[in-house]
């Protein structure tokens, strides 16, 4: 049976929860959970459906000083991206439930095999705690010029939003169907790539990753700051 994107997250919904992170809208991705593990340091989880085994997922873990997960161009610090199948030793394998430490297949999921969920669930919690264990990443994402400059403009359009700097209406209308994100926040992702960027003809693509990932850092700012305080 082919595994739809609400029946995944429904699936991995508990766990995710149970982890401290929450579901966050996105469009790039089958499934996307956050947190934060600082004032400044946001760690995300990117789920993808298979195309080789339809009715299996997989997932991506990223930390950085925004939510634009799986982030990896240059300029950008190596390591800040690891999915599974790089998070798991060979000798941890058979210890967490695996039937061989040899198994190609080891990196997806099915929803529809409660054996392979029960893995699932043992095998999310120990990947993250490899993947945290890298104390100097986090360092090297907030020195990063680059990701720098993506958090603020992440930044700008949230403050943007918030001031009601933009008009109430633009050109790139009805991407709110997409992924269930407020039509403000896109109106003040075309406002920022208008007048902070100069582009005057903007492509639906840019708008809506500008939309959604400042919608993603106002959403996990707003549900984890108060811890930081």
């Amino acid at each position: 049976m082919k595994l739809t994107k609400k029946r995944g997250i429904k699936t991995i919904t508990p766990l995710l929860e149970a982890m401290g992170y929450i579901n966050i809208p996105s469009i790039n991705w089958e499934g996307l959970f956050g947190k934060k593990s600082s004032e400044q340091i946001y760690i995300t989880i990117g789920f993808t459906i298979s195309n080789l085994y339809e009715d299996s997922f997989t997932a991506v873990f990223y930390i950085s000083t925004n939510t634009c997960c799986g982030a990896e161009w240059k300029g950008i610090p190596p390591g800040c991206r690891k999915g599974i199948r790089e998070l798991i030793k060979v000798d941890d394998m058979m210890k967490l439930g695996f039937i061989s430490n040899n198994d190609a297949e080891y990196d997806w999921f099915s929803v529809y095999d409660s054996n392979s969920i029960n893995l699932f669930y043992r095998v999310l919690p120990h990947c993250e705690d490899v993947f945290l264990s890298n104390k100097t990443i986090s360092d090297l994402m907030i020195q990063s010029p680059e990701v720098t400059r993506m958090t603020e403009e992440d930044k700008t359009i949230i403050s943007i939003y918030i001031s009601k700097e933009y008009v109430d209406k633009y050109d790139y209308q009805y991407v709110t169907l997409a992924c269930g994100i407020e039509q403000e926040w896109y109106n003040a992702a075309e406002y920022y790539c208008r007048k902070y960027l100069k582009i005057n003809k903007i492509t639906p693509s840019v708008i809506r990753g500008y939309g959604q990932t400042a919608y993603q850092m106002y959403l996990l700012d707003k549900t984890f700051d108060s811890k930081f305080e």
